[in-house]
């Protein structure tokens, strides 16, 4: 069994560092799929332009609070209707658009939430 697979990294993700650093865990993820689709034209892109790293949280794991540097690449749109010229990839399932921490770690925080009707 892979390690992002434990991990639960989901599909197009590959865990590609691991260490540990001021009491946390930090994993670091590339994305592994070929293309990525304009989020304004939907069209898939192929030509990348760069890269550049990105920051979030995540769940815990063994007790040690986990940070994710995702190594995320930035797209070329070919589309010439397209106003949008260039992308970075998107990763919906695992973490939103601007959001500093991972989905999964967001909806346990609202079930904590919910289940604390809001105290902490």
């Amino acid at each position: 069994m892979e390690t992002a697979q434990i991990l639960l990294l989901g599909e197009g993700l590959e865990l590609t560092g691991l260490e540990m650093g001021k009491g946390q865990l930090v994993l670091h993820v590339t994305a592994t799929s070929s293309s990525s689709p304009c989020p304004v034209c939907a069209q898939p892109a192929t030509r990348m332009h760069s890269r550049y790293r990105r920051v979030v949280k995540d769940l815990p794991c063994a007790g040690q609070p986990v940070q994710l540097i995702l190594h995320v690449r930035k797209f070329f749109c070919d589309t010439a209707q397209c106003v949008r010229k260039i992308f970075a990839e998107r990763l919906p399932q695992f973490v939103a658009p601007w959001a500093q921490m991972t989905t999964r770690l967001r909806q346990a925080m609202q079930a904590i939430r919910l289940a604390t009707c809001g105290r902490l």
